[in-house]
């Protein structure tokens, strides 16, 4: 079977690490059909900023235990860095997203997460999971416009529970 690749965005990752009964469940199940994870550079990025964040004392050490040595591998999550031209189209297809207001009247999201799902797209991931209202809301006109302005294959923003729904008789 191809490896078909999943996605996971910063809060998942983090609920998975601290045990979250759905998002652990989600990944079990995933993994449990073929599936691996990324961990998108965004992703990367916003862990290694949350190790360090003494404010959320809980969220560091999440990111802490998930940045240590072989504990994204043993989730099955491969995360690589992107070459600096693949960077660089992504910057101006998220900056198009942007343009079009695809985060219009939206208060916790931003095109940091506009980044993050086109870097997913860019792995070819089939789904890209999180638990960002924001951007469930609008996963149907975001994933069209990955499609549309970005000219990548379809992906689909999906909530935890989707996973577990759409897999329940497995």
């Amino acid at each position: 079977m191809p490896e078909r690749l999943a996605a996971l965005d910063t809060e998942v990752l983090l609920a998975i690490e601290g045990g979250a009964v759905n998002c652990v469940t989600a990944h079990s199940i995933l993994r449990s059909v073929g599936f691996l994870f990324r961990a998108t550079p965004t992703v990367m990025q916003e862990l290694e900023k949350a190790q360090y964040d003494v404010r959320r004392e809980y969220t560091a050490s999440l990111a802490q235990n998930l940045l240590g040595s072989g504990v994204l591998q043993a989730l099955g999550v491969v995360s690589t860095r992107m070459d600096d031209l693949k960077r660089d189209v992504t910057e101006i297809h998220a900056r198009t997203m942007m343009e079009r207001n695809m985060l219009e009247d939206a208060k916790y999201s931003n095109d940091g997460d506009i980044v993050a799902l086109i870097e997913a797209a860019y792995a070819d991931c089939v789904f890209f999971i999180t638990t960002n209202k924001e951007l469930l809301d609008r996963s149907d006109a975001l994933s069209l416009a990955l499609i549309q302005i970005c000219g990548m294959r379809a992906l689909l923003i999906v909530h935890p529970d989707e996973i577990i729904e759409a897999f329940k008789t497995l």
